[in-house]
């Protein structure tokens, strides 16, 4: 860039403008780029800092937000589940409701409530990059509502979910899954979301694993159904 007139100061505060505009867009460009973080939840900083009716979400769930419809909220509360009323919630084993639902993996997991007469989606959205190898984007969640499974999105459009069944060695959490590969590679906002549900979540991954098509699973529930026909003993 040319610099018009002759007067030196006007020149060298010119040039440190834009150099100081180059290294803060490398910055955000970093900060947009780096990888997801937390993504099991385990990464509380103790203690918890008291923030409103509940604790801060940067020392509970850091590398999150918590979002009531279109507003953020620096506070989630603690192990504790709402009555009727939405609720984003941190557990970590301490309180009874967790006798019922324990974390499926580590000692923490969340809670994501909509309540009774939602007016907006309650989520935890992350900004990050999704790793270049990922094909499936997988979590367990188990709770209540219908439909009670979590919402998906990542950078405002939609990632469907599969419900892949009981979680291995849970008979309360179920395994989803999702298509994250058009994704693969880029940066940008993984939203966990619920409208009318509620439920616990945990042991969110990004995977190598490519999930089945849904034809494929009606051609694998189709075979096995033959075969236990076939396996039957016929009458004679």
């Amino acid at each position: 860039m040319r610099i018009c007139g002759t007067d030196p100061f006007l020149k060298v505060m010119v040039t440190k403008s834009l150099i100081g505009i180059l290294i803060a867009t490398a910055c955000v460009t970093a900060a947009v780029a780096q990888s997801f973080r937390n993504l099991s939840f385990e990464g509380a900083t103790y203690p918890l800092t008291p923030s409103g009716p509940g604790v801060s979400t940067d020392t509970a769930v850091p590398g999150w937000t918590a979002h009531f419809g279109t507003n953020q909220f620096p506070f989630v509360y603690y192990n504790g589940i709402g009555i009727g009323g939405r609720v984003i919630a941190f557990h970590d084993g301490m309180d009874s409701q967790d006798n019922f639902y324990h974390p499926y993996d580590g000692v923490r997991h969340m809670t994501l409530q909509s309540g009774s007469a939602p007016t907006g989606d309650v989520a935890l959205a992350q900004f990050g990059e999704v790793p270049t190898d990922s094909l499936s984007l997988r979590l367990v969640a188990a709770g209540i509502g219908f439909p009670n499974e979590p919402i998906i999105s990542f950078n405002g459009q939609p990632v469907q979910l599969y419900d892949l069944g009981l979680a291995p060695g849970s008979t309360l959490y179920h395994q989803f899954a999702g298509d994250i590969s058009p994704f693969a590679g880029t940066s940008g906002e993984l939203r966990i979301a619920t409208l009318r549900s509620a439920f616990y979540l945990d042991a969110i991954q990004f995977s190598p694993i490519a999930i089945p098509e849904p034809s494929t699973w009606a051609l694998l529930a189709l075979g096995s159904a033959l075969c236990c026909c076939a396996a039957r003993p016929r009458r004679k």
